[in-house]
């Protein structure tokens, strides 16, 4: 299996930031490219906790609630799902952390089918 992993930055009143977002996003370059799920939980869980470094006073609050979630992230990735975190930085925007499963060795479906 691979993962693309992709970082997007979106205002918190986006409504439409998720809707069709696969797709969208597997039209544009990886940040990273993961191999095991065990890449797809530290790449999302580093980069969470990456951002949410930079994040205000209030969203930072907000995230401290945030537990990383490495097993379900690990869990889903093993199953041949996407995963995805949503980090806070403010309190109108976010930080989407996308794993999107692009591919599914031994004759598996691909992505988007």
């Amino acid at each position: 299996m691979v993962w693309h992993g992709y970082v997007e930055e979106r205002a918190i009143s986006d409504v439409g930031r998720k809707k069709d977002g696969a797709a969208l996003r597997l039209q544009r370059t990886p940040e990273a490219v993961l191999n095991t799920p065990e890449d797809v939980s530290d790449w999302i869980n580093r980069k969470a906790v990456e951002v949410a470094k930079g994040a205000d006073q209030a969203a930072s609050a907000k995230n401290a609630l945030m537990v990383q979630h490495g097993p379900a992230y690990r869990g889903v990735a093993s199953k041949g799902g996407s995963a995805y975190a949503t980090v806070h930085v403010s309190r109108t925007d976010v930080v989407d952390i996308c794993a999107e499963i692009t591919e599914v060795v031994d004759g598996g479906p691909a992505a988007g089918r």
